[in-house]
């Protein structure tokens, strides 16, 4: 059968009206619960995150002492990147983005492992510290990020993973 359409004034539409006032403030208390409950657990809320280290960022004036950067330990040459670039025909302008899309900054670094010159006992030891990041079938360490609003950082903060991992991969084989 077929459901007849009732139609209802006064008393109804007062209270659709209600219930979806209600819908709307219970939606607006939930960021306020969810910061709330993270707060009770010593937990800090995704917006609330600490400043990218500063070492990896440029100084905002010339006075300023940059950072050292790390040791380089592998060459340019066995480091390979991939980075993602968006093109749109909607834009008048493609210097000036309309919105960062997804995945826009991430980089993804790849290396060999026989090009890092590890001994076997040092190679175990970056498997296990890259976890999931190392492939063992093909004997590449893969390394992705997305932190930093620029892909230069992320290329630079990269190369600082990989440096720092090497150097806890190699700190009791000497």
């Amino acid at each position: 059968g077929r459901r007849k359409s009732v139609f209802c004034f006064g008393s109804c539409a007062s209270s659709r009206v209600k219930a979806k006032k209600a819908r709307a403030d219970k939606a607006k208390s939930r960021p306020e619960m969810f910061a709330r409950r993270l707060a009770s657990l010593g937990l800090a809320h995704a917006r609330a995150r600490p400043a990218p280290p500063s070492m990896f960022l440029r100084p905002m004036s010339s006075n300023a002492a940059a950072p050292a950067p790390p040791p380089r330990t592998v060459p340019e040459d066995f480091l390979h990147f991939q980075e993602k670039a968006h093109f749109s025909s909607g834009r008048s302008s493609p210097h000036i983005p309309i919105q960062h899309l997804p995945g826009e900054y991430k980089v993804k670094l790849t290396v060999s492992i026989k090009d890092l010159d590890l001994k076997p006992v040092e190679e175990a030891r970056l498997a296990v510290l890259a976890g999931p990041r190392y492939k063992s079938e093909t004997k590449k360490l893969v390394l992705t990020v997305e932190k930093f609003p620029n892909r230069v950082e992320n290329k630079r903060y990269l190369v600082f993973i990989l440096e720092s991992l090497l150097q806890a991969a190699k700190r009791g084989s000497k």
